[in-house]
């Protein structure tokens, strides 16, 4: 009213200055309704959401001076309160209204344009921004420079983005996932020679959103474009990161960012204390009714994509990484699907990670922490995201029975991992120590023999592949050479077969990448030795040794092969797929 009577002064005592106000605020209504029109439906809401935003940002500016320049949370920056404030007022204010076709339609495509402004800056640092049509939808392709690109190694990163099931475009997200693939990058290649270095490339996933579609839209599209990637780019699974669940063929890991877990809870409206986070419980309830508007749909949902359905087994999930904020709205629903996993499911490769005082989506607006979920994509990669199990086999012995029994069991149990279990050779390491590795060459041996496939690798820790001599003596090592040596006149009495024990008879050629482990100190070190120096003469250099002065078999036994014999696991890994 004030506002009124002031305006109607002016036009009797100034109309001059009247036409230049009225132009002006003509001007700002345009401005703000083009900033806002995702919220607002008038111009006249657009005026009271700006001015109520910028009351907001206003109070906690002088809230943060009043605190002597401290932010309202340790872990915030001015900059970080100051546009949390600003958002806070346009969630609690119109936020049910980003479910709205109109509004949502308005702010997808004004996303789009945003993140299309900020991802041409981001794109010339990384590399290529590339649109591709699929589905009849938009996706996007964020690839690394050209010399990058032609790297044997390629690893995907697959990024679904939030927006509630209805809002925001793939385009918002570019510039954070440029950050994402190219720091992973950077940090995997830290650790990698030049000729084993690994290209990162982020596949940003477009889908079909509410209200127009509702469930199960989107998750029929992510999953499409997951295949589109197995099948169009010939993709393996384990190059890519964050896929979905509902098949066979699953991804290397997952990373949920404040997942929405629980979509059919939030229709009833949830109290939660979250005063700090962006969310708002009428926002969420509009969310989730706008994506499941009727209980048979929601029904439905529990049944067919609940994570939380106790038919649905977690633990036969890759390795999920959940990212979640302290002041996060949807804390509890990240902290309920991770207990779920863990507790009730027996998953053990399940992590939460919350950040101290953080809301939802923090790790768009704050970018120094891109660390954490750049720091678990590097170790999900190097660890190859394996929820590896140990098959301990077992074989017939001496003396009720003779060689080449133990031979025989070793490749029957190979070949049971393969044809029972379904388990890919790439997927099959080879371990062994002192006797059962001389087993695991004399197994590898016999397959290439046979025409199988040979496995991805082998770990053998101080080596029997001869029977020892007179000059294999170490005073040091607790195996001396007539406990051995009655074992090789026993064997050979029996009749049993020697040429096969001994490994220096094999053809090694076209073995898979073995490391062979012992210690200076160990009766077989020159065996070990011996072996090494063979596999190199016949031009076989995947053969790598560990030693250690001063190292003995026990000690080996005890734990240093624990972790070491995991790097070796992994690095028969990587040597088999920069060579593939």
């Amino acid at each position: 009213m004030l506002g009124a009577v002031l305006l109607l002064s002016l036009a009797i005592l100034h109309p001059q200055l009247f036409a230049w106000a009225v132009a002006i605020v003509a001007l700002l209504s345009v401005v703000w309704m083009l900033l806002f029109a995702g919220f607002c439906a008038t111009p006249w809401e657009a005026w009271k959401l700006t001015s109520n935003a910028l009351l907001a940002v206003t109070r906690a500016y002088g809230d943060y001076r009043s605190r002597g320049a401290q932010p309202l949370l340790p872990s915030w920056t001015l900059q970080f309160e100051l546009l949390t404030a600003a958002m806070r007022v346009c969630t609690r204010t119109f936020g049910h209204r980003i479910v709205l076709e109109r509004h949502a339609r308005y702010i997808r495509r004004q996303s789009e344009v945003v993140g299309t402004l900020r991802g041409w800056v981001a794109c010339w640092c990384h590399g290529t921004m590339e649109g591709v049509t699929v589905n009849g939808l938009e996706h996007l392709w964020l690839r690394a420079k050209r010399e990058q690109r032609a790297r044997k190694n390629r690893f995907v990163v697959m990024y679904v983005h939030g927006g509630g099931y209805a809002a925001l475009s793939p385009r918002f997200h570019i510039d954070f996932c440029v950050t994402l693939a190219g720091e992973s990058m950077r940090q995997m290649n830290e650790k990698l020679e030049v000729d084993m270095a690994v290209g990162v490339d982020a596949f940003l996933v477009n889908y079909r959103k509410a209200p127009e579609h509702r469930h199960p839209a989107a998750e029929k599209d992510v999953l499409a474009m997951y295949d589109y990637l197995l099948s169009h780019e010939n993709l393996r699974p384990e190059q890519i990161i964050r896929g979905t669940r509902g098949t066979s063929r699953l991804p290397l890991a997952a990373i949920l960012a404040c997942p929405v877990v629980d979509i059919a809870t939030l229709c009833e409206g949830e109290d939660v204390d979250a005063e700090y986070c962006i969310l708002s419980k009428p926002m969420m309830q509009a969310i989730g009714q706008s994506y499941l508007s009727t209980p048979e749909a929601r029904a439905a949902w529990r049944r067919s994509s609940s994570a939380l359905n106790p038919d649905h087994d977690l633990s036969e999930l890759p390795p999920v990484f959940v990212q979640a904020g302290e002041r996060d709205y949807l804390l509890p629903q990240a902290q309920t699907l991770v207990e779920k996993a863990k507790e009730i499911d027996g998953a053990s490769n399940w992590e939460l990670d919350v950040h101290e005082d953080m809301p939802h989506v923090f790790t768009s607006s704050l970018p120094s922490y891109y660390r954490a979920l750049t720091s678990k994509i590097v170790t999900t990669r190097e660890h190859r995201g394996f929820h590896s199990r140990c098959l301990l086999a077992d074989y017939r012995k001496l003396p009720e029975h003779n060689f080449p029994a133990p031979m025989e069991d070793a490749v029957a149990m190979y070949n049971y991992l393969i044809k029972e279990w379904l388990v890919s050779p790439k997927n099959i390491i080879l371990a062994g120590d002192s006797a059962g590795a001389g087993l695991v060459l004399s197994t590898l041996h016999r397959l290439k023999d046979a025409g199988v496939e040979l496995p991805l690798g082998a770990v053998c820790a101080s080596p029997m592949i001869n029977w020892p001599s007179k000059e294999d003596i170490s005073k040091d090592c607790f195996v001396q050479t007539p406990l051995l040596a009655g074992i090789r006149d026993f064997s050979v009495s029996s009749g049993s077969i020697t040429e096969e024990i001994c490994s220096l008879n094999f053809d090694m050629q076209d073995f898979p990448p073995i490391f062979v482990q012992t210690g200076e100190k160990d009766l077989l070190h020159d065996q070990a030795k011996r072996l090494y120096t063979k596999a190199r003469s016949e031009g076989n250099l995947q053969f790598k040794q560990w030693l250690k002065q001063g190292e003995t078999p026990e000690s080996v036994t005890k734990g240093n092969f624990d972790e070491r014999g995991t790097g070796v696991v992994l690095s028969c890994y990587d040597f088999n797929k920069a060579n593939s």
